[in-house]
C-alpha cells in the first residue's frame, strides 16, 4: 500500500474519530448515530469501486445549511447557558463541514481544511468533557493525527514534485509519481520518526502540564453543565412534591469520597451509609407545591476567601473527635458542595473562595471548574450553640462584607431565627390535630407557639419512627388531582411514595406544631470501592431527608423518615464479577480525575517534591515500606473484593479463557514465523509478505503433505535442493515436487503472477503427489 493511499485512509479515520469523540463529549448518541453513519458512508461514495465526489454546488449548499443550523442553535439557546450552546453549535458546524469535505473532490487544500476542522472539533470536545474514556480517545486521536500530518507532508511534497515533473515532461501524462523516500526499510524509518516526534511532543506536553497546572482561581463557566443543557440528574436544589422520580436514576458517578478519623480510613462495605447533604430547603410554596431555599436565607450567604491551608468555619473544643472527608466532585452541575451536617473546616486548592451560610450551614463554590477536589471536616457529636458560634467565626473571616454587618446584627438574627423554617401553610389545623393525636399516643404534647421545648428530640424521633413503620416506600409517587396537595394526600390517603414525600411529610408534621424543620437534598454514600478505598456516589444515589432543630444546646439534628431497609435496598450496589470490573474502571477514572482533570498547584507541589526526593536518593526504608505495602495489597486483594463462589468461578473461567486465547495467539505467531521461513519471506517488507504468502500457499500445502508421510525439509536446506534430493531417490513419485518447486521459484524470485495456467498446473501436481504418497503408504 502506498503512503499516499494510506494517508487518505488515515485522514478519513481521523475525521470519524473526531466525530465520535465530540458526540461522546456532548453526550448526544443520536447525533453520533446520524453523523457517524453519514460520515462512514462517504468512503464508499467517494473511494468505492464506482465512487464519485459530489458536485461543488451541492457541497456549497450543504455549507450554507450548516451555517444556518449553527445560527439556529446559537440563538435558540436558553439564557445563562450561552457559553455551552456556543461550543456545541461550533462543534456541530465543524462536524458537518468535515462531512461535506469528505464527500467533495479533495485536493491538498481540502485535506488541510478537513484536518484543521477536525482538530478544532477535538478542542471543543475537550471543553465539554472530563471523562477518562474521552481522555483515552483524545490520546488515540493525537497519535493518529500525528501520523496523518506526517503523511500529509509526504503527500504534499510528492504532489509538488509530480507537478514539476509534468510541467517539464514532453508527455505530461506519462510522468510518474516519485517515491516519498528512497532506500530499504523506509517504512520503518517513517515509523521510527513518528514515534520519536510523538515521544518528544508527549514529553513537552507532560512538562507543560506539570509546570503550569490549573490555576487556583480558575473559573470555567462552560463546564458548569453538560453539553445538552441538563443539570446533574438526581440531585436538585428544589424538591417538587408533585413530580415523581420515575426510576432509580443513572449510574454515572457524581463524586468519590474517602472518610478519615485520626488519619485512618474508616470506610468499608459493612458500615452504615453516609448522608452527604447538599441543599437545605426551608420554604414550601403551596402554589407550586415545591420546597426551595427562601430569599431571606439566601441573604445570609457569605463569601469566604479560601487560602491553601483552608478555613475553620467554627472553633471546636480541644481534642474534639472529628471526621474528615476527601471529596472528588467529578463534574459540577450546580454550585453546591456536598458535606456532612455541621461542617467545621473546609480546604481546597482548586477554589479561591467558598460561599457559606451560618443559618443552614450550606457550602457553595463560587469559582469551580468542571471537576473539583476539596476536604471538609465535622465533629463526630453535635456541638452546643454551634449556630451562634458559626456567626462569630464567619465574622472574623469576612468582616468587611456588608452582608456580614447585617448578619452580626443580633436583632436581625433574633427576628429571623424565630420564623426560620417554621409553620406549615396547607391545612395547618388538620395537620396539627393529626400530629398532636399521634404524640398523645406516646404520652407527649407540644405547644405550637413555643420555639423550643425539652421534648423536641423525643418528638422528632417519634415522628420519624411513625413514617418508617406506617408508610410504604415506592420509587414512584401516587397521582394526585390538581386541586389537592401531594403532602396532604401522602399523610392522610396514599401513605406511600418516594423519599421526597417522606421528608416533606415529616417536615410538615414537625412544623405544624411549631418546630423548626427543613428538607435536605443530597446523596447516600453506600457503594464502597475496596480497590481505591473510597465510596462511589452515583446519580441514582440522590436522597432527601429532614433536619430538625431540637432546641438550645442540642441544635439541628438529622432525621431520615425513609424506612432503612427500603433505603438500603434501593442504594445497594450490584454484586458479582461485573461489579469487580466496574470497581476497577471506576478507580481508573477516579485516578484520572484527581491526577489529570483536577491537577492544581497542590498536586504540582506533590509531584515536584516526589521528583526532588527521587533525585536526592530518597530513603531506603521508605522504599522497603513501599514494596511492603504493594505486597500486602496484592495479598489482601481477595479479602477486599470478597467474591462469592459463583463470582470466583466466573472469574476463573475468564482467566482460563484469556490464557487459552493467549496460547492460541502465541501458537499462531510461531506457525506464521515458520511459514515465512519456509517460504523465504522473512527478509521482505511486511506489505510484500502478505501478497506473496497468499500466492505461495500451495508450496506450504505440498510441505504439509510430505511431512505427514515423514519427509521433512531441514531449515538449512533450500527448496530446490530438497526437491532434487527427493527426485533422485524416487523420480516417479516425487516429480510433482520438482514441478511445484519450479513454480515456487518463478513466483517468489521470478516475479511471475499466479495466473490461471499456473493454478491448473499446481492443482494437477498436488493431486498427482497425493496419489503417489497414498499408493506408497498402501
Amino acid at each position: 500500500m502506498s503512503l499516499i493511499y494510506q494517508f487518505r485512509r488515515l485522514a478519513f479515520a481521523q475525521v470519524l474519530l473526531g466525530i465520535v469523540a465530540f458526540c461522546l463529549a456532548a453526550q448526544n448518541p443520536g447525533m453520533l448515530l446520524v453523523a457517524g453513519s453519514i460520515g462512514a458512508l462517504a468512503w464508499y461514495v467517494t473511494e468505492g469501486p464506482n465512487g464519485r465526489p459530489l458536485p461543488r454546488w451541492v457541497t456549497n449548499i450543504g455549507a450554507l445549511a450548516a451555517v444556518a443550523w449553527m445560527l439556529v442553535e446559537l440563538f435558540a439557546g436558553e439564557g445563562g447557558q450561552q457559553p455551552v450552546d456556543m461550543v456545541v453549535a461550533m462543534g456541530h458546524f465543524t462536524m458537518w463541514l468535515q462531512i461535506l469535505l469528505l464527500y467533495s473532490e479533495k485536493t491538498n487544500r481540502e485535506y488541510a481544511q478537513v484536518l484543521v476542522l477536525s482538530v478544532l472539533q477535538m478542542i471543543a470536545a475537550s471543553v465539554l468533557s472530563v471523562s477518562m474514556v474521552y481522555g483515552v480517545i483524545l490520546a488515540a486521536y493525537c497519535v493518529l493525527a500525528l501520523v496523518t500530518v506526517l503523511l500529509f507532508h509526504f503527500k504534499s511534497t510528492s504532489d509538488k514534485v509530480l507537478e514539476h515533473n509534468r510541467a517539464a515532461a514532453t508527455e505530461p501524462s506519462k510522468a510518474i509519481r516519485p517515491k516519498p523516500v528512497v532506500g530499504r526499510g523506509h517504512r520503518w524509518h517513517f515509523r521510527f520518526m513518528t514515534v520519536a516526534v510523538g515521544l518528544m511532543c508527549t514529553a513537552v506536553a507532560v512538562a507543560v502540564f506539570v509546570i503550569s497546572p490549573r490555576a487556583d482561581d480558575t473559573h470555567n463557566p462552560i463546564t458548569a453543565r453538560d453539553a445538552s443543557g441538563r443539570t446533574e440528574a438526581g440531585f436538585s436544589q428544589q424538591v417538587s412534591t408533585r413530580s415523581s422520580p420515575g426510576s432509580r436514576g443513572g449510574r454515572e458517578p457524581v463524586l468519590n469520597v474517602r472518610f478519615y478519623m485520626h488519619e485512618m480510613n474508616i470506610g468499608g462495605e459493612n458500615r452504615p451509609p453516609w448522608l452527604l447533604r447538599g441543599a437545605a430547603l426551608d420554604q414550601y410554596n403551596q402554589v407550586t407545591q415545591a420546597w426551595s431555599r427562601s430569599r431571606s436565607t439566601n441573604a445570609h450567604d457569605f463569601r469566604l476567601s479560601l487560602p491553601s491551608e483552608g478555613v475553620t468555619l467554627v472553633d471546636l473544643p480541644e481534642n474534639t473527635p472529628t471526621i474528615e472527608a476527601h471529596v472528588t466532585l467529578r463534574q459540577l452541575g450546580h454550585n453546591v458542595l456536598f458535606t456532612h451536617h455541621l461542617p467545621s473546616f473546609v480546604q481546597s486548592s482548586s477554589l479561591a473562595a467558598v460561599g457559606f451560610n451560618a443559618v443552614d450551614q450550606q457550602l457553595t463554590s463560587e469559582d469551580a471548574s468542571g471537576a473539583l477536589v476539596y476536604t471538609v471536616a465535622w465533629p463526630v457529636a453535635p456541638q452546643e450553640n454551634v449556630v451562634e458560634r458559626y456567626r462569630e467565626q464567619v465574622g472574623r473571616h469576612a468582616s468587611d462584607s456588608e452582608m456580614l454587618r447585617q448578619a452580626r446584627d443580633s436583632q436581625l438574627f433574633e427576628s429571623f431565627d424565630r420564623d426560620y423554617a417554621r409553620g406549615w401553610p396547607v391545612q395547618r389545623g388538620r395537620v396539627t390535630e393529626y400530629t398532636q393525636a399521634l404524640l398523645a399516643e406516646h404520652g407527649l404534647s407540644r405547644d405550637p407557639e413555643a420555639l423550643h421545648t425539652d421534648d423536641d428530640a423525643a418528638i422528632a424521633r417519634v415522628l420519624t419512627d411513625y413514617f418508617r413503620e406506617g408508610f410504604t416506600y415506592k420509587l414512584t409517587n401516587p397521582d394526585v388531582p390538581d386541586h389537592q396537595d401531594p403532602v396532604i394526600q401522602f399523610l392522610f390517603d396514599h401513605r406511600s411514595g418516594h423519599c421526597e414525600l417522606f421528608a416533606s411529610g415529616l417536615a410538615a408534621m414537625a412544623r405544624s406544631i411549631g418546630m423548626q424543620a427543613r428538607v435536605v437534598t443530597g446523596y447516600v454514600a453506600s457503594e464502597y470501592n475496596p480497590v481505591g478505598g473510597y465510596y462511589v456516589v452515583r446519580q441514582r444515589n440522590a436522597h432527601a431527608w429532614v433536619e430538625i432543630n431540637t432546641g438550645p444546646g442540642q441544635t439541628w439534628r438529622t432525621f431520615d423518615p425513609t424506612p432503612p431497609a427500603d433505603l438500603a435496598e434501593e442504594h445497594r450496589p450490584r454484586a458479582g464479577w461485573r461489579m469487580v470490573l466496574r470497581q476497577l474502571y471506576d478507580h481508573a477514572e477516579f485516578a484520572w480525575i484527581r491526577s489529570v482533570v483536577a491537577f492544581d498547584q497542590r498536586s504540582r507541589q506533590a509531584v515536584m517534591d516526589g521528583i526532588q526526593h527521587t533525585i536526592q536518593g530518597g530513603d531506603e526504608a521508605e522504599g522497603v515500606n513501599w514494596l511492603k505495602e504493594v505486597g500486602e495489597f496484592f495479598r489482601d486483594l481477595p479479602d477486599y473484593w470478597r467474591l462469592d463462589r459463583i463470582s470466583w468461578t466466573i472469574a476463573g473461567l475468564i482467566v482460563v479463557a484469556i490464557g487459552i486465547c493467549l496460547a492460541y495467539l502465541a501458537r499462531l505467531l510461531v506457525l506464521r514465523r515458520q511459514r515465512l521461513v519456509a517460504l523465504q519471506l522473512t527478509a521482505l517488507p511486511r506489505a510484500k509478505r502478505r501478497g506473496l504468502a497468499r500466492r505461495l500457499r500451495f508450496y506450504l500445502t505440498m510441505l504439509d503433505m510430505l511431512e505427514r508421510h515423514g519427509y521433512h525439509r531441514p531449515s538449512w536446506q533450500s527448496p530446490f535442493s530438497f526437491a532434487q534430493e527427493l527426485a533422485e531417490a524416487n523420480p516417479m513419485r516425487f516429480d510433482p515436487v520438482v514441478a511445484l518447486t519450479e513454480i515456487f521459484y518463478e513466483i517468489r524470485f521470478g516475479h511471475r503472477e499466479l495466473d490461471g495456467d499456473r493454478k491448473r498446473r499446481i492443482s494437477a501436481h498436488l493431486k498427482q503427489l497425493e496419489h503417489a504418497l497414498v499408493r506408497t503408504r498402501g
